[in-house]
Parts: C-alpha cells; structure tokens; sequence
C-alpha cells in the first residue's frame, strides 16, 4: 500500500478526496487504471477535461457555452423565476432577493427590516 500523499508538500500531486464509498470505488479504479497503464499517466486523464473548460489561456472557472446567454433569477420569496434582477431585503426570517412584486407585498406586510 503507497503511503498517502502529503498535502504540506511543495512538489505539485493530485490529491482525490472521495465523498462516499461509490465515489471510492471510482477514484480507485482509475488510479489502478493508471498504475497498469505504463503509457497512461494522469496528465493524459486531465488534458480533456481542462480543454473542455477552455484551459489554458481561458478562464477555467466559467463555461463559455452561457456567454451571452439571459440570465434568469428566481425571487427566494414566491419561487417564481425569469427576472434579470432582484432585490436584496432582511426580513425577520433573514436575508433573501425577492422581486419587485414580492418587495411591494412584504413592504406593505411591514415585514422588511430598516
């Protein structure tokens, strides 16, 4: 059994963290995948997933498929969705973005804090 990889370490690794036992399962399989391998490495892995997300010399944090498309909100308040923005208020339940029609019923109810 390799020893587990040290997260303080200044050499650059890859450190898979699984979530539940079925994540387990997979990271497992594919650093057995990858030991058997000796033509495959996980560089080889990763290259198609960084080129999916644009990288380098884009920005791999944002999917440029959504560029330019319309953005649509949904109020916290009636769940209705479509609105290209929303309101930030506190009420007594906490903090949720409402739209306007939802901002004018919870003004009257006297329910937005000052």
């Amino acid at each position: 059994m390799p020893r587990p990889p040290d997260p303080k370490s200044k050499i650059p690794q890859i450190i898979i963290k699984a979530k539940n036992v079925e994540q387990e399962k997979k990271v497992r399989g594919a650093k057995e995948i990858v030991a058997r391998n000796h033509d495959l490495t996980m560089i080889d892995i990763l290259d198609p997933f960084l080129k999916q997300h644009h990288w380098p010399p884009g920005n791999s944090q944002t999917l440029l498929e959504s560029f330019g498309s319309e953005l649509s909100l949904i109020c916290n308040y009636c769940g209705k969705g479509g609105f290209k923005s929303l309101r930030k208020v506190e009420t007594p339940g906490g903090t949720m973005s409402v739209c306007p029609s939802c901002y004018e019923d919870l003004k009257f109810r006297r329910l937005i804090k000052k």
